[in-house]
């Protein structure tokens, strides 16, 4: 065939032949549809490690002056005295004019009650002549003196702590300086019980636990020392009063006997007011009370101050014992030695003279062992006082 014919069976002979393969080609087999796959959990991109931030560039220094820092200043308690940051007590200085006041103190308290053998003595012969019997009820009169100084003792500490020992001691002495002085204007027993033994002696407590305190406001080395010499004090009165007492006895009537010895409580009330506090007392501040109602405040004084807990040491409740049973028995030769002297050795004339001697080797042994006291260290002073108690009770065994 000619090339012009093939142009014209082109196109047709084009479609006969994708005939011809469209009908011999066998048909394609579906293909299966693809399976869903779902789709991956997307993971948490890393974080990038955090980058050190490069150190800033170093500020000019500035000059200027520091302000004044004002640090508060902590109460000084007894618990930190002798510390770097608490309270250190002077040693001395007005200390010692303290320690005169204290020894005038105990001196005259305990110069009278010591002598009240002398005085007893006096109340018989004045008493006998209405009552033969009355050696039993002229005892009392001192006796309830005596007791009422150590009985009061918790009242007192109560007081010392709230009021501060200058308005304890000094009302103390005022009210003693009363019952001394008005027991010169009666010669009813009775009454003196009231007088002598109830007021003089509540008063003298209130007196003299103050006077112990205060020492230790003024003294923390010293304080063995201090303490003997006020002891030592005392019992150069109770070497004098009996020789007093005697004179006076011998020359003026009890009831004038009476109203020279309200003199040294007077002395006393004045001297008291040299007991300069350097602690404060024991007092609820504004801070510490808060928003606390009445009730709640006195509650918890009444908690404080009748804490029971310290009996349940065993070694406090053995001490608090014998101490009780060792006074049964420390007053009474002041009371009735004199007259047991006087009935058992009739030859004896001068029997005040005991009270003397009583007193003078007291000072002399409270002198000793204040001394010992500050010079031993680790020494426990309650061993002196056991020591001092054995004693006490050896001697006592002796009297004939």
């Amino acid at each position: 065939q000619s090339p012009a014919s093939k142009e014209a069976e082109g196109p047709w002979r084009e479609a006969d032949q994708e005939q011809q393969e469209w009908v011999g080609s066998p048909e394609p087999e579906p293909e299966p549809e693809p399976v869903p796959v779902p789709p991956p959990e997307p993971q948490p991109e890393p974080q990038p490690e955090p980058q050190p931030l490069p150190d800033p560039a170093p500020l000019p220094e500035l000059e200027f002056e520091p302000e004044p820092v004002h640090e508060s200043k902590s109460t000084p308690t007894v618990e930190t005295r002798g510390t770097d940051r608490g309270f250190q007590p002077p040693e001395g200085g007005f200390g010692w004019m303290v320690v005169f006041a204290a020894t005038w103190c105990n001196g005259s308290i305990f110069g009278i009650q010591n002598s009240f053998g002398i005085l007893y003595s006096m109340l018989l012969q004045e008493e006998r002549e209405k009552n033969r019997q009355v050696e039993f009820q002229a005892a009392w009169v001192g006796a309830l003196s005596m007791g009422m100084i150590f009985f009061c003792s918790p009242i007192v500490s109560i007081f010392t702590d709230r009021l501060g020992c200058r308005i304890t001691a000094t009302a103390g002495a005022a009210v003693a300086f009363i019952g001394l002085h008005t027991s010169s204007f009666t010669s009813s027993l009775s009454l003196r019980y009231f007088t002598y033994g109830i007021l003089f002696g509540c008063g003298c407590s209130f007196a003299f636990q103050p006077s112990l305190v205060i020492l230790g406001h003024y003294f923390q080395c010293r304080l063995g020392l201090a303490n003997g010499v006020v002891s030592a004090g005392s019992s150069i009165f109770s070497i004098s009063f009996p020789l007093l007492i005697k004179t006076l006895g011998a020359k003026i009537k009890l009831a004038q006997t009476f109203q020279v010895l309200s003199t040294f409580m007077f002395i006393l009330t004045l001297l008291s007011l040299t007991y300069r506090p350097l602690l404060p007392s024991s007092q609820d501040t504004p801070n510490k009370r808060g928003v606390r109602t009445l009730c709640q405040r006195i509650l918890s004084q009444l908690r404080k101050y009748f804490n029971m807990r310290v009996f349940r040491q065993r070694t406090y409740r053995i001490w608090a014992f014998g101490i009780a049973a060792a006074a049964l028995g420390y007053f009474v030769p002041y009371v009735h030695l004199m007259k047991y002297v006087e009935e058992e050795f009739l030859e004896i004339k001068q029997t005040w003279v005991l009270l003397v001697c009583i007193g003078a080797t007291s000072g002399l042994g409270r002198l000793v062992s204040g001394r010992v006291s500050d010079s031993i260290p680790g020494l426990k002073k309650i061993y002196l006082q056991v020591i001092s108690f054995l004693l006490l009770g050896l001697m006592s065994m002796m009297i004939p």
